[in-house]
């Protein structure tokens, strides 16, 4: 049986014309037969098609390598603009060889560099791609002023001189440990690889190295504003993980060793003492607290409460840490004074000086550490005690409760002076 061959014959695979691109200019290749007269054999020949300066040009050859040769550079050669030929006309030509000219980018295509603008303009407009790059120059790309670590760590620490005393002192340390390890480098080469390796070969716990990198965020971020490093992008700092907190475990003192600490103190340290062991005061709440929020303006009634303003408070939240009974007999004397209750900073390593000499063991917040486990020991009340205290229920749960009985926290709320203490004059004055 003969196979009938099919209505539409298979085309060849090397088919003819043939378009040969370069970016939007084509150019065409045609393919006929020949036969010679003397032999009769048939050959091929290969006709390339362009268009040049408006009028229609062909190539011929028998060489089939050739023809593609000469048509794929005949095209990239228009293509490039070298050979002015296109099929537009007036106006129309002078704009399309305006572009060429101001493309002048080796290896980009006129069609490649239009669709770009025409994504890009999709993500901005109605503003123009001109306004877009001006505000990225004038407000992210700005020039940054070169200075050594050195220098910048000394104007950041005087940036902050107006500071309480202490945080200036954390701030001071704590970046002098890093100018230590970083003092060759300049600010912008460090990595926040180099910074965590930095953190964790630090000695002390978690609470005191998240402190350590709360303080060289500042320092980075003050370096930021100062146009030390660039705006555009975040610092280095920003991709250091905080080290996590831990959980905070307070020593506390005894009633009998907060009593030794009282009698032997000299009469200008005994406020100071007395508002962090009995009524909950932090140190640089301390330093901001005015005889009148103790006392009141007119001292006609004992308090019951004392006052913690917003701006004198370090969660900046007003609080009325209570003021006990015992609390107001060891303040009694003090009660014309006027002024700051602790106008000298340095009164605080003279307590620390004073408890190390008694033999007490010492540790920093230790009376504040003690007046809230013995709160929450009388109270009973997590949430009253965290409001005086200006804590969380949660730290309070954490960290303080059932530190202290019942009956310790009493007995700690009852240490008062003994008879003859002074009260009608504050006779030492002195820093």
């Amino acid at each position: 049986m003969v196979a009938t061959s099919s209505s539409k014959e298979a085309r060849p695979k090397d088919e003819y014309p043939k378009t040969i691109r370069s970016g939007p200019v084509a150019v065409k290749i045609y393919r006929s037969h020949q036969r010679r007269e003397d032999s009769g054999r048939s050959y091929d020949i290969y006709t390339v098609a362009y268009t040049l300066s408006g009028r229609r040009k062909r190539y011929t050859t028998s060489n089939r390598k050739l023809a593609h040769d000469f048509a794929r550079e005949k095209a990239a050669e228009i293509e490039r603009g070298h050979v002015k030929s296109v099929t537009l006309t007036g106006s129309e030509l002078e704009t399309y060889l305006a572009v060429r000219e101001l493309i002048g980018f080796d290896g980009l295509s006129l069609e490649s560099i239009v669709k770009d603008y025409r994504a890009a303009y999709e993500l901005v407009r109605p503003a123009t791609l001109t306004q877009v790059a001006q505000a990225y120059v004038q407000n992210l790309v700005r020039p940054i002023e070169s200075k050594s670590l050195g220098d910048i760590v000394a104007e950041f620490l005087k940036s902050k001189s107006g500071k309480s005393d202490r945080h200036y002192q954390t701030l001071r340390n704590d970046t002098a440990r890093f100018l230590d390890a970083f003092r060759k480098r300049d600010l912008f080469s460090i990595t926040s690889s180099e910074i965590e390796t930095w953190l964790a070969s630090l000695p002390g716990g978690g609470r005191t190295k998240r402190n350590i990198h709360g303080s060289v965020s500042n320092l980075f971020h003050y370096a930021q504003r100062k146009n030390l490093l660039p705006r555009h992008v975040k610092p280095e700092v920003e991709y250091v993980e905080r080290p996590a907190k831990g959980l905070h475990r307070p020593c506390v003192f005894s009633a009998a060793q907060v009593r030794i600490l009282l009698e032997k103190a000299p009469l200008r340290l005994v406020p100071p003492i007395v508002l962090m062991a009995f009524a909950g005061y932090r140190r640089c709440e301390v330093l901001r607290a005015d005889w009148d929020d103790i006392f009141g303006k007119d001292r006609m009634h004992p308090p019951t409460t004392a006052t913690i303003w917003a701006d004198q408070a370090k969660t900046k939240k007003r609080r009325l840490p209570p003021l006990t009974k015992n609390c107001m007999a060891w303040l009694k004397p003090f009660t014309c004074q006027k002024g700051l209750v602790c106008p000298h900073p340095d009164r605080f390593s003279q307590i620390t000086s004073l408890a190390k000499s008694l033999g007490l063991e010492w540790k920093h917040d230790i009376l504040r550490d003690s007046f809230i486990s013995c709160r929450v020991a009388v109270r009973e009340d997590l949430a009253a005690v965290a409001m005086e205290a200006g804590n969380s229920p949660r730290v309070i749960q954490e960290s303080y409760l059932d530190l202290q009985t019942r009956g310790d926290g009493e007995a700690y709320f009852s240490v008062s002076p003994k008879k003859g203490w002074p009260e009608a004059k504050v006779a030492d004055s002195r820093p």
